[in-house]
């Protein structure tokens, strides 16, 4: 599978529409998380979801973790953080009125870290007018070279809950060039969605393999994020045996709870709804009552433990608002969509190296106005 720099995705704006235009000058840090955040630092928790255009591929979803913060010059640091919580990325950007230029860039290895060399005159980010240029050249450890330039040609505006937002629409292309001098060029396009105070939200993309996804899920804090980035038994998919909806419900591992395996942990096979999500959203609708999701609106995550057998149980829930603000979900709410899910029979188990495990997953149902509007990942 190809990546990008910036990974692309597809993203279904709901009851919005957006132009091409010239719009008036705003300051960048607008349509980044606020100063306030940035100064002690917060963590974006994103789905990326890939959709290759070949049918025989299955889609596939993996979570990246985003770690905005300020330096003491100033500076814009984000870190990337792979689904195990291990640095992958880190990037120092100088914030210019209504420009995001980046000045360092840091591919980080287990044992080792390469530095992108950027042009001397590229933008990152342009919030405040349709042209923009972003380019970096790579040599790897393997001496395969990567040249990445992306162009930004337009930018909208819009609004996402109630708050306004930016849409960036760019187009780029990757060059790699093997020891051989052969080369593999890919090119592909991005629609990314920032919105006041927030940063990234969500963005559109697609190359010539696949469409591609992205949405912001959940804000975390960096003592909550460091605390779950102890890999210990209590790591970051932990769930409590003993404070969950179905406690008292018989419910057997096949292995230890150490040795659970956490989220998107690269096995053959994700623990999921067998079939996928489309098979998976019509039997929630089969079994649906909408009025027990009294107009609310917010994330409600169902997240629990799928064992080798296909047998799920030990469900618990993560609630936010839209604005992933924290809430409290109505007990009715809470337990008709977690009986839903706990009356599936059978879910498909994770398979590592050939062997089906015990595995975190969960559910994320996105409510709006009491309706159903996505289901994550």
């Amino acid at each position: 599978m190809k990546y990008t720099l910036r990974t692309l995705f597809c993203f279904l704006l709901l009851s919005s529409c957006y132009y091409c235009t010239n719009p008036k000058e705003e300051v960048s840090d607008h349509f980044l998380p606020s100063m306030e955040l940035l100064k002690n630092g917060i963590v974006h928790k994103y789905y990326f979801t890939r959709m290759p255009h070949d049918r025989n591929e299955q889609p596939n979803t993996n979570v990246e973790y985003h770690y905005f913060k300020q330096n003491a010059e100033g500076e814009l640091i984000i870190e990337r953080y792979n689904p195990a919580l291990e640095l992958i990325h880190k990037s120092r950007f100088r914030i210019e009125e209504d420009r995001v230029k980046e000045l360092e860039k840091l591919r980080i290895y287990p044992d080792d870290t390469l530095s992108y060399t950027l042009t001397e005159h590229n933008n990152y980010l342009n919030f405040g007018q349709d042209s923009a240029r972003y380019e970096w050249d790579m040599t790897y450890k393997s001496d395969h070279k990567r040249h990445f330039l992306l162009h930004q040609g337009c930018i909208g505006d819009t609004v996402i809950n109630g708050k306004a937002a930016k849409i960036l629409k760019s187009a780029g292309i990757q060059t790699t060039t093997a020891p051989d001098s052969t080369q593999e060029v890919f090119k592909f396009e991005e629609t990314e969605i920032y919105v006041q105070n927030f940063g990234l939200w969500s963005s559109s993309g697609k190359d010539e393999e696949a469409n591609y996804i992205i949405e912001l899920v959940e804000q975390i804090t960096p003592e909550t994020f460091r605390a779950l980035a102890a890999h210990d038994v209590k790591r970051f998919a932990y769930i409590d045996f003993e404070n969950t909806l179905d406690k008292d419900t018989p419910f057997d591992l096949c292995g230890t709870e150490n040795s659970i395996v956490d989220y998107y942990n690269g096995g053959e096979i994700d623990a999921q709804f067998i079939g996928g999500k489309k098979p998976l959203r019509r039997y929630i609708e089969e079994r649906l009552d909408a009025s027990k999701l009294y107009q609310e609106s917010g994330y409600l995550a169902l997240r629990f433990v799928v064992n080798c057998e296909g047998k799920a149980g030990r469900f618990t829930t993560d609630e936010a608002d839209l604005d992933f603000n924290k809430k409290e979900f109505p007990t009715e709410t809470v337990q008709h969509l977690y009986e839903i899910l706990a009356s599936v029979p059978d879910w498909q188990p994770v398979l590592v190296r050939e062997e089906n495990r015990d595995a975190y997953t969960y559910i994320t149902f996105k409510l709006k106005n009491g309706k159903i509007i996505d289901l994550l990942p």
